[in-house]
């Protein structure tokens, strides 16, 4: 009698497992598949591994969230997955936090932690309108509470999650702003 009911124990916990790892590689099979494809300027393109976030420059506003623990400001951005550069994860992670899906540019800052921050802008036709923006993701949403466009030089530094970021974020915005004033200026 025991050892049928070993037998029987040894069954169960042979369908366990084997229930558990399809359930697993459907699971990782489905995320995989519903990942978009990142998009990056090929002429920018990065292999760095680390963390990715995005400083998105519209008009005069930078695309920031509110970290739902602290309140605070901060860009997008979060760590890479494995085997995932930076610059995919700095498109990933400023997709799931915000709803917009972003060009990756050239690397503008790197912080301490391996935070590579990247220049970004809006892929082309998405509107800056945060009404029409998809809800992000529900992981996104257990972490920001809210997204924003700010102009950081009106943003107190002791609002940033990062405040000793937030003087190069200025610097790079700031710089970033000139750039792309410029290049709107009519020519003569």
């Amino acid at each position: 009698m025991r050892e049928k009911l070993k037998n029987t124990e040894s069954i169960f916990s042979r369908l366990f497992h084997g229930a558990f790892i399809l359930v697993s590689i459907a699971f990782l099979s489905s995320c995989s598949a519903h990942r978009k494809e990142c998009i990056v300027d090929s002429q920018w393109k990065d292999v760095r591994s680390g963390q990715g976030g995005c400083l998105v420059v519209y008009q005069d506003r930078l695309l920031v969230v509110r970290d739902r623990a602290s309140g605070k400001l901060k860009v997008p951005g979060a760590h890479a997955d494995l085997g995932e550069f930076a610059q995919c994860a700095a498109y990933r992670v400023t997709l799931e936090q915000t709803g917009f899906e972003v060009i990756v540019k050239r690397l503008r800052l790197r912080m301490p932690g391996n935070f590579n921050i990247y220049e970004c802008t809006l892929a082309q036709g998405r509107s800056p309108d945060l009404s029409e923006v998809e809800k992000f993701s529900y992981f996104a949403n257990s972490q920001i509470s809210e997204v924003l466009w700010v102009n950081p030089d009106e943003v107190d530094d002791s609002d940033w999650l990062y405040p000793d970021y937030s003087r190069q974020i200025k610097g790079v915005y700031d710089l970033n702003n000139e750039r792309v004033n410029k290049s709107a200026e009519p020519t003569n």
